[in-house]
Formats: structure tokens, C-alpha cells, sequence
């Protein structure tokens, strides 16, 4: 193995030493080491004022969103702790992220970034990379200096912004639908550029050394495509920054996260021979490193969990620094481990005196860091720091002048042309792009077939102004909201690239905006060919069709140009999914359909002149009505009398204007200009957000990250029996959990699979073999959902997500960019058991698994990547619905019942799904209440069940802390998340826990603190069986068993850890585990790497009596009465359920303010600005303008439907989890998401009236004020049922919000404004009777203009079919409706 390693090593060595990779030679830059001296960061003003009052921050509600802060905080909404000493201890009370670090980074040099959970080590790395960048980020102090003359970066005039390259931990900025080698070449691409040969050559190397040359014509994928696996990912986003900037000085966050400890080994051995080819210098911060990986970095900085230095210098001495202070390091602990327990525990390694007294230098960090500097380890580095570096020390210095290095390595014309090749194969990849192509097929044959052959009269022609508008509606609608899915992911690996200084802001958006531009004709070309001529529009002679497609292009292009503008604006998604709307209402609002111009208040006709659909619908109408007569009259009379167009009438217009030429050339001309405008004002937004949203913006998750804090919980208070107990099993009242003997015999999973397609030209034999040698790797990665099956909750609702995108991939680019493709050849499994071949088209991961688990013992599973320890563990907790699985699965030696199987078994899930708006304690009795069994059991003994898996957690210091959206930075850190996670599921007292990774994201200390916590567990009588991957020294040996595969899941070792050693023994001495290395990465290379390669493992298991111990216990094991586990079967009620279900979806209402405030802010919004424009239309009588505030008030109130749908979609995984665990019935969640919003949707229907009804001078009366009201609240319920009716449907919220938009145009258009009842085509007059909109639109304008006046009401029959007799016959249809959506949400969601 270090022969193979070594020869890594050369290879990388050799490659990097290229004279070609030299180029930045020339430039002759000042790349001299990197002096680094008290450099500190201070948090945001918000977390420094919450730190020095309470301690905490208070957790935002709907109160305090409404009122701000200080006014709910006065009527006590504010949910604010009221005493200081309620505060957690583990909030920081320190005000820097990191404080005073000094380092010096040399060239060729590799300094490791070590430190315990939120010590800052990211937010150090950024704010050090930019200042190198000299970019000066604000909150920070100290020095950094660069050279041998020690220069500002700030001040130097080199311009080192390209020379610095920041990799970060999220996958999410690679685009998913490239390929491994177009995402890398793209990258190499905006660098200098190479001769085409040495480019290829260079690039196959970068991907062999990376170990991601069998993936190149791969597609990256995400959860919803399939592509290459998570620790690949990790790879092309390492290879992306290092081959994209002319690199002096790199910083990669956790780049080994998903890697085996051979890989990452490996990779950490590549940078190492890069470094010192190149000589450039690195820091890298690492989770979990072996003491392989930490001899490969030349320096260490250790940071204490509030950011202190702890140690500064070189690797090899840091040891000897802390033993000079009284540490002294255990045989068994491995050397990053124990410089992490230094720096946040030191007493615990003090090896001191008799007395036991720590000296005071280990008894905080403060002391630890000032003991640092104070030692001779510090004063080296000080001395290092202040000392003058001679240039023989400094590379590619030269005498005189710095020269300047260019802002961007390729010139603009060279970036826009590399932008538009990507951005074209995006395109033609982007299964949206056929979306919007088919609904413009669709929905312009509907629009033409509801508008089919309109006369040309005057009635006619009114209608077809409804049709004008109905296209700009939608046109307007598509182009704007069904971007923004993939604006918000391309946003952030624009920030990621623009950082990286690979192409100008201004170059991206130019090719932004020149890729919309085909879409945007395509699209408004269907829309208009489908519908302009079934519709009977004028041509003109020929010209009338081009200049409508014309002007619909350039509509669709606003569109696009304002959806930009949202996305570069606000801060979500989801925020801007339901925003939207409020530009699409205010845009047509202002179209001058209805009101006309003139009809508009004169203080607000400017609105119009912003409006691109104001000039669209002008120019239309202009070109439809003035060349032509309509009835008796002159078409230009008939437009401007009837539909108030043009806005200015010819007679009173400039001249340029008075013509209908110079109108139809003028709204061409500001539809141009005000896309332009738009367009301008998005590429500005973009520039600004990326201070705003982008990675430095990223907010700093200290201590206990971002802490949101909801009041101390009353219920935990008020149970004085629960501070008494001190175990759960002890627990008064909640019987102990019997144990479980868990047994497998014989366990046998085999998956169907696509054999690999024929290529000509291609060796088909190199092929299978090298699917095979993949195949079982990437399933076990992605889980069944490959597979297109669900496994766990994680992936349950996110079948078929890509479905639409890898149809479009696999034609674009054939089987092979899709990881599906799998032979159905097993090279060795077969050969290597006593078990039948697999049979063709099946991939066999599991090969006769015969395994024991007994009660009290913490077992692991681990193996080589796609060795099958997640799937072993899924067949045996249940969680494989799909594939072939035999073998037997018993407890106490009987057969596994899967009717109690939920009641003792929990699962925990590798994704820490919880719901973001409850604390810690509330989580953990949600789930005491919703599955402690009996169910009879009296309330507080649950709390104080709870309350005591808190403690045993070690989680009292999070109890009322929120829980918060980790992708946020907001809530509680991730191994408290963990901790949290198996809470949850010893709240139901189980007898058996599977835990698959529990340690994945977390550093060695909080890994330790897990494994801790699940080996307290198993102390009181669990049975726990957990998949483990790269586990440090002490972490391996906290569990008591292991079992342990290789590829084809081929068991090679069962037994105790204990006698791991010598079992590899009696094999040879060459395999026994060394003192100092750590036994779990030993393991692995003896039983699966090249370490073990002079040994049949197979065979020598078999053989070995651990196998035949478990044969004996599994095959002897007898079935008794007395061992038949039985539990409480008496259901909780219904209504017990609903009731506490309904209790947290209304707190997480309450507390979830992007949701409940912005539709609040919406309904406040769009009423004024309704009212505005309809202001006083009730006195005028005027019967027209009446049913148009109408309508556009029932519009506002669909926007609720949009809105229901996105925390349904988000919070769906939770949903998964806990249904899929037994935590309540799926009718239950369902009639809860229904009842939950009743208070709300009151509430916002109440304030809609109060704004709209007395803004617009409706009537008084008291009958017609209540029933205004009630459809007001029967408008506001029905709507977002709709809304949850589709968000259970659909797989994302983009995928929601798109149905829902197509939906809402489908209600608009047949609600019987637009179209009048008669005029609607019989094979489209079923969409008018079960329209909900219909019924609220014609009772609201009958209950408001009828009854009084036989004329109106005869116009009213006339025109429309309403009567205002029927009025309440129309509210009893919203609420029948409401509950027909209601029964199918409720339905759906338990078939989701």
C-alpha cells in the first residue's frame, strides 16, 4: 500500500511539475509566503447585541414580523426568554467568530485547519481568502501581509484576486446536468488558455489523479438526477477551483466528506505533490483525518470552539507543545483526536500532580491560547512573523516593479462566447425548456379554441381585447415565474464562479439575456400561432401576425428580465415563488384593460407608462381595431370610445404619436426599452447579491449556530417528577423496553438493472467491467431511489423529481451520462460464497448475510464504499419495499411480526429531518406523546420521559432553542442535530435502533459525543445497529461488535472488536494492528485494500468460529413464548392525534414567518393598491368598473393558493419520516395542514374586507356586508385547499407552483369575466360550473349590484346568467367545493 501510494505521489508529482502549468510564472508576482498576525473576526451586530443582553435571540414569530420586534415583545408576542439565566450555556459569549490567529503560509507548504464544531474555521478561511484577495472584509482586524517587503494585499497593485481559490462544502454550485468533464473544462477553460494538446493531456491527468477518469461523460446529478456519488462530487468541485484560477494560495473546506479513508488519504497525497510542484500553499480544514492524512499537511492551526488559537506551527511539534503543558496522549488516540480534545477539553488530558489541580493554562481557551503564545512553540511563530523573509525564501519574485495581473484571465469577448456554449447546452439539456414550449402549445390551442372565430363586430371585438389580455396574462405568468427555479441554483454557482474570477458579471448576464431570447421567441410564437388565427385576429395584409408574435417575443423577454430581477433580489425561493404574483397583478392591473387609462385616478397613470403589458395590449389592439371598421363605425373611433385606446387620442397626441404607425412603432420601441431597463437593473441585483446572499454573506454559526430561541416550555416546568429521574428505563410509569435478540440468517438482496447498451467503437468487455466495478458503489450512495423504488423518508417523495430531466439528458447525451446503466454480471460474489449466480438482469448487493445482534451491545456495520452497509441495514430494519430479498429475519428467535415491528424498532435516518420551527425539548415530547406506548399513559410521565432522553442525550443545553433550517446556518449544531435524531426515536421506547452513519458532517469530537450518546442507549438494554463510515480510534472502539463487508456484501468479519486483533493475527503478524494507527481504517485496508491482498478473508471467515458461533446462536435459537415480545395494540385515537398534530402545525405557522407574514404583507398590499385604482367605484354606480375591482379582489385571494404550497412541499420530508415511523396516520397530517390555516385565512379575510370593501365605497347594508364577508373567508379557505391539494401532488415546490400557475390561469379564464358565459364554447362550459372562482366572482357582484335595480339585474342575466336570487345558492357551492378539495388533500396525502 505505500508503494502504491508513493507511486500516487510521483504521478502527481510529475504531472504538476509540467513546464505548462508554470504560466503564471511569467506574470512574475509577488507570491512570497503569507504572514498572518491577530487577524479576528467580530460577529454581526445582532449576534453581539443578543450575546451581551440575554445571551440569546429570540426566535422571530408572526407577531413580531407583523409588529416588529419591540412592539410584540410589549404585548408579550414576541416569545422572548424574560430571564437572563434561562439562557444556555452553550451560547458564546465571546464577540468574534475567530479571534486573533496568527499563521504564515508558506509556498509548497499545506497547513491543516483543525478545530471542534463552530470554531469558525470556515468564516477564517473566507475572510482570509479575501483579504489576500484585498477585498477587505468588513468585521475583521489584525494584519495579513504577503512577500518578502511584507505588502498590503489591500494596497498592492498586483491584483491577487484571481491567485486565491476558496472550494466550500456544498455540492449545490456544480450544475447537475453537465458532465464531470464539462463542468472541469469549463472551469480550465477561463484560465489562460493551453494548446489544445497539453489541455487534453492535462485535463486526463487532473481526472486520473482525482480519481473521476471512469466518470468524465458522467452528468454531476443531484438528489432528483441520477449522477456520480457524494465523494465525487467532492472531487470535481476540488478539481472545478483548482484548475479554474491561476492558483497561488487555495482553501478547501472539508473536501474529504464522503470519501473512504484511502481516498481521502489519496487526494491529501495529491495536494501534497501539487503544492510542491507548483509551490502554492493550502489550508484545508478536515473532519476526521487519520494520522496518514495529518503527516501529509507541513503545518497545523488548531482553533478552540470559540476561535481562539490553541496552536500555530508546524505538525510535527504540535504533539510536544501540548505534552510540554501537562496533555498527555493516549496510546490508543490518534493524533487529530487528541489535538482536538486539547483544544476544547484539556483538563480532561491533563496528567497531572496528585492533587489533581489544572493549572489555570488549561482551564479555559483564553488561558489555553495565551499559554500557546507564551510558549516556545508561540515565540517561534512570532519571531517568524516579525523576522524579514529573504527572497531566496519566496518564489517567482522579481527585482523591480509588481506588475499588474488582469481582473479576469480571458478577455470579455472570449468569456461571452465560453458563457454561450454553456449556457446553449444548458438550455437544450433544461427540461423546462420543453415544458414551456408544450404549455405554449397547449394553452394557446385552448385560448384559441375558447376564443374560437369572435366576430368582428362590436361585441366581437371586445372580446377579442379578453383574448389580448389573456395572452399577455399568461405570457406574461410563464416568462416570469417559471425561471426562478433555476435562476436560484444558477445564482449560486455564479457566486462561486464570479469569486473565482472567472468571468465579469456583466458577461454572465449578457448571456443570460441571449439565451432567453430563443425561448422566448419559440415560446410566443406557439402561443401565437396556436390562437391568432383560430381566434379570427386581423392579419393586416400579412404584417398583423408578426408584429403580435413581435410583441409577445418582447413581452415574454420583460418577463424573464423581471423574474430576474426577483431572484437577484430575495433571498429564497420560496419568497420569490410567492412574490410573483404580486408583480404579474400590478403589471396587467396597469395594462389599461380594466380600468381604461382615463379611468385611472390622474395621480396613478403613470403606472401604465412602466407596464410592458400596458404597451403589448396598446400595440395589439391598435393593430387589431385601426385598419379596419367595426360595425358602423371606424375601428380607431370604436377602440378609443370602447377600450380607451390608445392612452392618448390620436387628436391630443405629439405628433409622432398621432398616427396609428407612429403608436405600433412607439410600444415596439418602449417594450424594447423597458426590457432593457429591467434587464439593467437585474444585472445590478446580481452584482450587489452576491454581498447579500453569496458564500461571504453565509451567516456564522457560533457556539450553538444562529440561535432562535422560543420560550422555556411550560409543559417540561410543570412536571417536578421529571428533574428527579435520572434514566430512562427508570423512568415512573413508562415500562422498560423488553430486550431484543435480533437475528439474520441468510441474508440475500438482489436488484434489477439495466445491462450496459451496445456502442460500436467501444470495448464492451472494459465496459461491463467497469459498470461492475461501480454499479454496487453508486446504488449503495444513492439508495433505491436509483432505482426508481423508495428506501426512507429522505428519498421517498423524491421518485421521479429528474424524470422529465434524464429523459432529456439520455437524448442528449445517450444511457452512459446517467449512472443507471448497470451489468448484470457479479464478477465475484458468486465465485466467492457457495450461492447460485446471480440471474440475468439482477445485481446481487447482499450475499448470504447470517449476522447477531444482542440486547445491551452497540453494533457496526462498515465496509468499502458500495460494500452494502447501508442496504444490509435497510433489509433488515424493513426499508427495502423493492428488489428480491430472502432470508429470515427473527427477535428472541420468532419470526419478525411487522404488525408490532414499528412499535420496537426506530430508525434513524443518515438526513436529520425534524421540523425546523420547534426546540429541542418540544421535538422529543411531540414524539413522547405521538408514540410512547401505552397511550393511556398519563401526560407528564411522557414529558418527563422525554425530558429524561434529554438528559441522556446531554441535550439540556438546546432544550428551547429552535431547531431551525440547517441549510439556513440557523438553529442547533449539527451533532446536537444527531443527538436529536436518536431522541426521536427512543421517545417511542423502542427495543431494537438501526442508525445509519449517525457520524456523517461531523468532526471526531462531536462523532465521539454521538457515539456516546448511542452507547448510553445501549446500556439500558437497546439493541443498536449502525452503519459507520471513516470512525475515528475512539469512536471504533465504542461499539462493542463489528461486522464488516466488501464489495458484493460478502461478510469477512462478525464478531467482538475486542478480539479484531487477534483474529487478523492469526493470519500473520504482518496483519496485526499497530499501536499507533487506528484499528478501523486498519481493518479496512487489510480486509478490503491491497494491505490483505496475500489472504482469502472470505475463506478464513467462514472457516473461523465467529462464523460458526453465529451460526450456531442464529440457527439454535429457539422460539419461546417467554421471548415473544408483546406491546400495547390499542390505537391512539383519532382525535387525540389530530389534536396534538394540529397544536405544532399552527406553533410552526406561528413561528414560520416567511410564510404567514408575507401572505400577510400580500393581502395588506394588493388590497391598497386595488383599492387604489377602484377608489370610490361604489358611488359611481358604475356597474363595469364594480366587476373588475371584484375580479381582480378574487384574484388577490388566489394567491394563497400558491403560497399553501410551498411549506407543504419543504416540510414534506418530515412528513416521510414520521409517517413512514408510525407517529401519527396520514388522515391525521392531512386534516391537520386544513385546520391549522382556519385561523389565519380568518384573519387575512377579515383584513382583505376591511381595506378592499370600504376603499372601493361598496354598499352598507348589514345583509350584504356579511355576506361579503363569508365569501371573503369561504374564498380564503377554498383557495389554499386547492394549494395543499396540489403541493401533496406534486415532487417540488417549482413543480407545485407550476401546476398551480396553469391552474390558475385555466380559473381566471373561465371564472366568466373575460369570457362571458354565453360566449364560453360548449366543450369548455363544464370548466365554468365547477369553477370556485365563478361562484365567488358572480356572488360578490350580484350581492353588490343586484337586488335593487331591475336594469342591472337584467344585465346581469343578459350578459353574464347571474342572478342575484342565487346568491346564496353560490355560497353553498365555494363551501361544497372547499370541502371536495378539502377530502382530496386529506385523501393524498396518504397516498404520497
Amino acid at each position: 500500500a505505500d508503494d502504491e501510494r508513493a507511486s500516487i505521489t510521483d504521478q502527481a508529482y510529475s504531472e504538476f511539475s509540467r513546464p505548462e502549468y508554470n504560466a503564471l510564472n511569467t506574470h512574475n508576482l509577488p507570491l512570497g509566503p503569507v504572514f498572518v498576525r491577530d487577524f479576528s473576526l467580530i460577529k454581526d451586530a445582532s449576534q453581539k447585541s443578543a450575546a451581551a443582553s440575554t445571551g440569546m435571540q429570540s426566535a422571530p414569530n408572526f407577531a413580531s414580523a407583523i409588529l416588529s420586534r419591540p412592539v410584540a415583545a410589549l404585548l408579550g408576542l414576541s416569545g422572548a426568554p424574560k430571564k437572563k439565566e434561562e439562557s444556555s450555556s452553550s451560547s458564546s459569549s465571546s464577540p468574534y467568530v475567530f479571534e486573533n490567529v496568527n499563521a504564515v503560509l508558506r509556498q509548497g507548504e499545506g497547513t491543516l485547519l483543525l478545530g471542534p464544531s463552530s470554531s469558525g474555521k470556515s468564516s477564517f478561511m473566507r475572510m482570509l481568502g479575501d483579504t489576500i484577495s484585498g477585498l477587505s472584509p468588513p468585521g475583521t482586524t489584525g494584519s495579513v501581509r504577503l512577500g518578502p517587503t511584507k505588502w498590503d494585499p489591500a494596497e498592492c497593485s498586483s491584483n491577487l484576486k484571481r491567485t486565491v481559490a476558496f472550494c466550500d462544502q456544498s455540492d449545490l454550485t456544480l450544475t447537475p446536468i453537465l458532465t464531470v468533464d464539462e463542468t472541469v473544462r469549463f472551469a480550465r477553460s477561463c484560465t489562460e488558455e493551453l494548446d489544445p494538446k497539453v489541455l487534453e493531456e492535462s485535463l486526463s491527468a487532473n481526472f486520473r489523479l482525482a480519481g473521476l477518469d471512469h466518470v468524465r461523460e458522467t452528468v454531476v446529478g443531484n438528489a432528483d438526477i441520477r449522477g456520480v456519488s457524494g465523494g465525487q462530487k467532492r472531487r470535481v468541485k476540488l478539481l472545478e477551483m483548482a484548475v479554474g484560477t491561476d492558483v497561488t494560495c487555495m482553501f478547501l473546506d472539508e473536501i474529504t466528506n464522503g470519501l473512504d479513508a484511502a481516498s481521502a488519504l489519496s487526494i491529501c497525497k495529491v495536494l501534497r505533490a501539487a503544492l510542491q510542484a507548483q509551490q502554492f500553499s493550502a489550508i484545508t480544514s478536515l473532519l476526521q483525518p487519520s494520522d496518514d492524512v495529518y503527516h501529509t499537511f507541513h503545518r497545523l492551526i488548531l482553533l478552540t470552539p470559540d476561535g481562539k488559537v490553541a496552536y500555530s506551527g508546524k505538525t510535527e511539534d504540535a504533539v510536544a507543545h501540548f505534552e510540554s503543558l501537562g496533555l498527555k496522549r493516549p496510546d490508543e488516540m490518534n493524533i487529530p483526536e487528541f489535538l482536538l480534545r486539547c483544544a476544547s477539553t484539556p483538563a480532561d488530558l491533563y496528567d497531572g500532580t496528585e492533587s489533581g489541580d489544572v493549572p489555570k493554562a488549561l482551564s479555559s481557551s483564553s488561558d489555553l491560547a495565551d499559554a500557546f503564545i507564551s510558549s516556545s512553540a508561540g515565540q517561534a511563530l512570532i519571531h517568524e512573523l516579525e523576522s524579514r523573509v529573504e527572497k531566496s525564501e519566496t518564489a517567482f519574485v522579481s527585482d523591480g516593479s509588481t506588475p499588474k495581473l488582469k481582473d479576469f484571465a480571458q478577455p470579455t469577448s472570449r468569456q461571452i462566447k465560453l458563457l454561450l456554449g454553456r449556457g446553449f447546452t444548458l438550455m437544450k439539456r433544461n427540461p423546462a425548456t420543453l415544458m414551456r414550449i408544450v404549455s405554449a402549445i397547449i394553452f394557446g390551442l385552448f385560448i384559441g379554441t375558447l376564443f374560437l372565430q369572435t366576430a368582428s363586430d362590436e361585441d366581437g371585438t371586445f372580446v377579442r381585447s379578453g383574448y389580448v389580455l389573456t395572452l399577455i396574462f399568461l405570457s406574461f405568468l410563464n416568462s416570469c415565474m417559471a425561471p426562478l427555479d433555476d435562476l436560484y441554483h444558477d445564482r449560486l454557482t455564479f457566486y462561486i464562479h464570479r469569486k473565482a474570477s472567472f468571468y465579469r458579471t456583466v458577461s454572465y448576464y449578457i448571456c443570460q439575456v441571449l439565451c432567453s431570447w430563443p425561448i422566448a421567441a419559440v415560446e410566443a410564437f406557439f402561443l401565437s400561432v396556436c390562437s391568432f388565427f383560430l381566434v379570427g385576429m386581423s392579419n393586416n395584409g400579412g404584417w398583423g401576425f408578426f408584429y403580435f408574435w413581435l410583441l409577445f417575443t418582447l413581452v415574454s423577454l420583460s418577463g424573464t428580465a423581471v423574474s430576474r430581477c426577483l431572484a437577484y433580489s430575495l433571498p429564497t425561493n420560496d419568497m420569490a415563488q410567492s412574490l410573483g404574483p404580486a408583480a404579474l397583478l400590478f403589471f396587467v392591473l396597469s395594462c389599461c384593460y380594466s380600468p381604461q387609462y382615463l379611468q385611472l385616478p390622474s395621480w396613478l397613470r403613470w403606472l401604465a407608462w412602466l407596464s410592458p403589458c400596458a404597451y403589448c395590449y396598446e400595440g395589439i389592439i391598435v393593430s387589431e381595431t385601426a385598419f379596419r371598421a367595426v360595425g358602423n363605425v371606424s375601428g380607431q373611433v370604436f377602440a378609443q370610445g370602447i377600450l380607451g385606446i390608445p392612452r392618448l387620442a390620436f387628436s391630443d397626441a405629439p405628433p409622432a404619436l398621432s398616427t396609428p404607425g407612429g403608436v405600433l412603432a412607439f410600444d415596439v420601441y418602449m417594450l424594447f426599452i423597458l426590457t432593457i431597463v429591467f434587464d439593467l437593473l437585474a444585472c445590478t441585483l446580481l452584482h450587489r447579491s452576491q454581498n447579500w446572499y453569496g458564500p461571504t454573506s453565509k451567516r456564522y454559526q457560533v457556539a450553538s449556530g444562529n440561535s432562535l430561541r422560543a420560550p422555556p416550555s411550560a409543559q417540561r416546568k410543570s412536571s417536578p417528577k421529571a428533574s428527579a429521574m435520572e434514566g430512562v428505563a427508570d423512568t415512573s410509569g413508562v415500562p422498560s423496553a423488553p430486550p431484543a435478540h435480533l437475528t439474520a440468517s441468510n441474508i440475500v438482496y438482489e436488484v434489477d438493472v439495466e445491462p450496459p447498451a451496445d456502442d460500436d467503437g467501444k470495448d464492451k468487455d472494459d465496459e461491463k467491467a467497469n459498470l461492475v466495478e461501480n454499479a454496487a458503489e453508486e446504488i449503495e450512495d444513492e439508495g433505491d431511489s436509483q432505482l426508481g423504488n423508495p428506501r426512507t423518508a429522505r428519498d421517498y417523495g423524491q421518485v421521479g423529481n429528474g424524470a422529465l430531466t434524464e429523459f432529456v439528458l439520455r437524448r442528449d447525451l445517450g444511457n452512459s451520462a446517467l449512472r443507471s446503466s448497470r451489468s448484470s454480471m457479479q464478477k465475484s460474489s458468486a465465485q466467492q460464497t457457495e450461492l447460485d449466480p446471480p440471474e440475468p438482469g439482477r445485481l446481487r448487493l447482499l450475499s448470504g448475510i447470517t449476522a447477531s445482534f444482542e440486547p445491551g451491545t452497540l453494533n457496526a456495520l462498515m465496509g468499502e464504499s458500495g460494500a452494502g452497509k447501508t442496504t444490509l441495514l435497510d433489509a433488515i430494519a424493513g426499508y427495502k419495499t423493492s428488489g428480491h430479498l430472502s432470508g429470515d429475519i427473527k427477535v428472541n428467535g420468532i419470526a419478525k411480526d411487522d404488525g408490532i415491528w414499528r412499535s420496537i424498532a426506530g430508525y434513524c435516518e443518515q438526513v436529520d429531518l425534524h421540523n425546523p420551527s420547534m426546540t429541542v425539548i418540544e421535538s422529543l415530547i411531540f414524539a413522547a406523546r405521538m408514540r410512547l406506548r401505552p397511550f393511556s399513559l398519563e401526560d407528564y410521565k411522557k414529558v418527563a420521559f422525554a425530558t429524561n432522553i434529554m438528559k441522556l442525550l446531554e441535550l439540556e443545553d438546546y432544550a428551547d432553542m429552535l431547531v431551525g433550517d440547517e441549510a439556513a446556518g440557523e438553529g442547533i449544531p449539527k451533532h446536537a442535530r444527531k443527538r436529536l435524531t436518536v431522541g426521536v426515536e427512543l421517545a417511542a421506547n423502542p427495543s431494537i435502533l438501526f442508525c445509519d452513519e449517525p457520524t456523517s458532517g461531523l468532526d471526531s469530537l462531536s462523532a465521539a459525543m454521538v457515539v456516546s450518546s448511542l452507547k448510553r442507549a445501549a446500556d439500558q438494554g437497546l439493541t443498536i445497529v449502525c452503519t459507520i463510515h471513516q470512525p475515528s480510534r475512539e469512536v471504533f472502539l465504542a461499539f462493542d461488535n463489528l461486522l464488516l463487508l466488501k464489495k458484493g456484501g460478502i461478510c469477512v468479519y462478525n464478531g467482538s472488536i475486542k478480539s479484531l486483533n487477534e483474529y487478523l493475527s492469526s493470519a500473520g503478524d504482518e496483519f496485526a494492528i499497530q499501536k499507533e494507527s487506528n484499528p478501523a481504517d486498519h481493518a479496512l485496508d487489510i480486509f478490503c485494500g491491497p494491505l490483505g491482498a496475500g489472504a482469502d478473508w472470505v475463506k478464513k471467515y467462514k472457516e473461523s468460529d465467529d462464523c460458526k458461533t453465529a451460526m450456531e446462536i442464529v440457527h439454535n435459537q429457539e422460539p419461546s413464548e417467554a421471548g415473544a415480545i408483546r406491546v400495547d395494540s390499542t390505537p391512539q385515537g383519532f382525535f387525540s392525534e389530530l389534536y396534538l398534530v394540529l397544536q405544532r402545525q399552527m406553533v410552526a405557522h406561528w413561528r414560520t414567518t416567511t410564510y404567514m407574514a408575507l401572505r400577510f404583507w400580500w393581502t395588506v398590499a394588493a388590497c391598497v393598491i386595488v383599492g387604489v385604482v377602484y377608489l370610490r367605484s361604489g358611488d359611481k354606480e358604475d356597474v363595469t368598473q364594480i366587476v373588475s375591482a371584484v375580479f381582480f379582489y378574487v384574484n388577490i385571494a388566489t394567491v394563497p393558493l400558491l403560497a399553501a404550497m410551498v411549506p407543504l412541499v419543504t416540510e414534506r420530508s418530515v412528513f416521510y419520516r414520521e409517517s413512514l415511523s408510525g407517529t401519527y396516520s396520514r388522515y391525521v397530517y392531512g386534516t391537520a395542514v386544513q385546520l391549522a390555516e382556519i385561523p389565519f385565512n380568518l384573519g387575512f379575510a377579515l383584513i382583505s374586507f376591511i381595506i378592499f370593501y370600504f376603499m372601493v365605497g361598496l354598499s352598507l347594508e348589514a345583509e350584504r356586508i356579511v355576506y361579503f364577508i363569508l365569501m371573503a373567508l369561504a374564498s380564503y379557505w377554498v383557495l389554499p385547499a386547492f394549494g395543499q391539494l396540489l403541493a401533496f401532488t406534486s415532487p417540488n415546490v417549482g413543480a407545485a407552483v407550476g401546476v398551480g400557475s396553469l391552474l390558475l390561469t385555466l380559473l381566471t379564464l373561465t371564472m366568466g369575466f373575460l369570457v362571458q358565459p354565453r360566449d364560453i364554447p360548449p366543450w369548455y362550459i363544464w370548466l365554468y360550473w365547477i369553477n370556485p372562482l365563478r361562484y365567488i366572482l358572480q356572488g360578490v357582484v350580484v350581492n353588490e349590484i343586484g337586488g335593487e335595480d331591475p336594469i342591472v339585474d337584467g344585465q346581469l342575466a343578459e350578459f353574464f346568467s347571474w342572478s342575484y336570487d342565487q346568491r346564496w345558492w353560490y355560497c353553498y357551492v365555494v363551501v361544497l367545493l372547499f370541502g371536495i378539495a378539502s377530502f382530496l388533500s386529506i385523501v393524498l396525502a396518504t397516498r404520497i
